[in-house]
């Protein structure tokens, strides 16, 4: 019987220091990260939620998008460009399965098979989003290019 009550004492303050181990913990850089920091106007992390913004409407842009979701985790990618340019996107999940959904009020997507988008902006609404999440985990990379119209 004493010997049950020590294993019983020595699991309870195994457990107690237990709590004052550090756990791993996503920092904001490995939830999202965006290779064009030139173009991010805003950058937010709540709980499970993220948001970046990207201001496109400058002078043709590239940007690549890296990122995880998972669980209740939704990350949020709002991009702002000029009325009337187009824009592809190229989806890739580097594991897990993370999905995507894209809107835009008056924004023209067209889906091109293989995780590639185009999205023509509308001349009242320069403004889309795309909305990643997966269960129960996934990382992701999206890729955007702006397409100008050329004008003669």
């Amino acid at each position: 019987m004493e010997l049950s009550r020590w294993n019983m004492v020595l699991i309870c303050w195994c457990f107690i220091l237990s709590l004052f181990i550090p756990q791993p913990v996503l920092s904001e850089s490995e939830i999202i990260t965006a290779d064009c920091t030139e173009l991010v106007s805003c950058l937010i992390h709540a709980t499970s939620r993220s948001r970046l913004c990207l201001d496109l409407t400058g002078s043709p842009a590239r940007c690549r998008v890296t990122g995880m979701v998972g669980g209740e985790h939704v990350t949020t990618i709002e991009v702002t460009g000029k009325a009337d340019d187009s824009i592809l996107l190229k989806f890739k999940s580097l594991s897990g399965k993370p999905g995507y959904t894209i809107s835009g009020a008056g924004a023209s997507i067209h889906r091109l098979g293989q995780g590639q988008v185009w999205v023509k902006l509308s001349g009242t609404s320069p403004l889309f989003e795309i909305s990643i999440s997966a269960h129960p985990y996934g990382e992701f990379e999206f890729n955007l290019r702006t397409m100008r119209p050329i004008k003669e």
